[in-house]
């Protein structure tokens, strides 16, 4: 800087001096390392992200201690979990991790939002959530009724999901089917595996037994079942005939008495 006199013939016109500027107070918070573009729900992020303080002009304000919140600033829902608060460091930057800050919820475009305060805040760049890993089986078709002895006419399917509800895609994931209320047998082939989509598709089965509700239970190593709602279960195809009711004593050319009464039945009778 210099300073100048306006008349002529001062010494030491003008002066010259100097000083050197440094950041003002804390103001805001900048993005110095976005989080990564993809995730996995449940998952953490990684690698994680990094916030900056700075003042109110942009530059770095080296202030150690002060905390700093994040939080969903946009998505489809869900929920952040993890070191959710981290601590400025000598360099005025809070590191949210490595690993700590966990989505989770639906698949979709997710934003994350830094604050302090007296501080304006940060929002983060897209993260898109992918599924996160097999955490349970779910029904996502059922029979309503079935007739004993005849296989169902709707195929019992499952889906291989995340924790938060979302589809996990992957062949060759083994799912068990078996009766778990109600008496009699189920056959059929009892053990299906998931095609790319991790769906396990299970045709052909079929339960056989006395009238009334039946759930069946779907399992997979490693992780949750499921059960379907109560499936009603009506008689099958027509087997045999059985006396309700006979005659014990007939008389020659007169009417039978009582009647005799028969019954229908099915395989289970």
């Amino acid at each position: 800087l210099t300073a100048t006199a306006a008349p002529g013939g001062i010494t030491g016109n003008p002066v010259t001096f100097t000083a050197t500027g440094v950041a003002g107070s804390a103001g805001r918070l900048a993005m110095f390392t976005q989080p990564p573009g993809t995730a996995q729900s449940g998952v953490g992020i990684s690698p994680p992200p990094v916030v900056q303080l700075q003042d109110n002009l942009g530059n770095p304000v080296a202030t150690s201690g002060v905390g700093i919140t994040a939080s969903i600033a946009s998505g489809p829902g869900g929920t952040l979990s993890g070191g959710t608060i981290a601590l400025t460091d000598v360099n005025g930057r809070a590191t949210f991790g490595p690993s700590n800050l966990i989505i989770t919820g639906p698949t979709g475009s997710y934003t994350l939002q830094f604050n302090g305060a007296s501080l304006t805040g940060v929002t983060s760049s897209a993260i898109s959530l992918t599924a996160g890993s097999a955490a349970r089986v779910f029904v996502t078709a059922q029979p309503a009724t079935a007739q004993s002895g005849v296989a169902f006419t709707t195929a019992p399917a499952v889906q291989v999901q995340d924790a938060a509800g979302n589809p996990v895609a992957g062949a060759g994931r083994s799912v068990i089917v078996s009766l778990l209320s109600g008496s009699g047998t189920l056959t059929g082939t009892l053990t299906q595996s998931t095609n790319a989509s991790g769906v396990a598709t299970f045709p052909g089965l079929v339960l056989t037994g006395t009238i009334g509700p039946r759930t069946l239970l779907f399992s997979s190593a490693s992780i949750a079942s499921d059960t379907t709602s109560a499936i009603t279960l009506t008689p099958g195809t027509a087997t045999a005939l059985e006396y309700v009711q006979q005659p014990t004593t007939v008389v020659a050319g007169q009417v039978i008495s009582p009647s005799p009464t028969v019954r229908v039945r099915d395989g289970a009778g």
